[in-house]
């Protein structure tokens, strides 16, 4: 999922992906430092904010990532198959409420 992401939006900060993913911080920074070693990223510092580290796709990290995005692809399609929109927006509203409940000081709707 992070790669997939960071074929999307190229060049955002961690805090931007471990909030939109939905990761803890160590979470994030040990995968992040899994994915730097195998080739797959780079975190240069920013050109306007030298405090601020970038995730860059590497190009061995933008074909991983095509890959990835297309099996998520492949997963939501067989998904598609097998429920029905309003069982989708169920099973949606449920990971949100998941993740909602792991992200501390929002608002959490019941």
């Amino acid at each position: 999922m992070v790669l997939a992401y960071l074929l999307r939006q190229p060049g955002c900060a961690a805090a931007v992906v471990r909030h939109a993913l939905g990761l803890h911080r160590s979470t994030l920074s040990t995968l992040l430092d899994r994915l730097e070693h195998k080739g797959l990223i780079r975190r240069p510092r920013s050109s306007y904010d030298g405090r601020r580290l970038e995730i860059d796709l590497t190009a061995a990290g933008r074909i991983a990532a095509g890959i990835a995005e297309g099996v998520i692809q492949e997963i939501e399609a067989e998904l598609a198959e097998f429920t029905s929109p309003t069982h989708r927006r169920g099973a949606e509203a449920v990971f949100a409420a998941c993740i909602a409940m792991t992200r501390p000081g929002e608002a959490f709707y019941r």
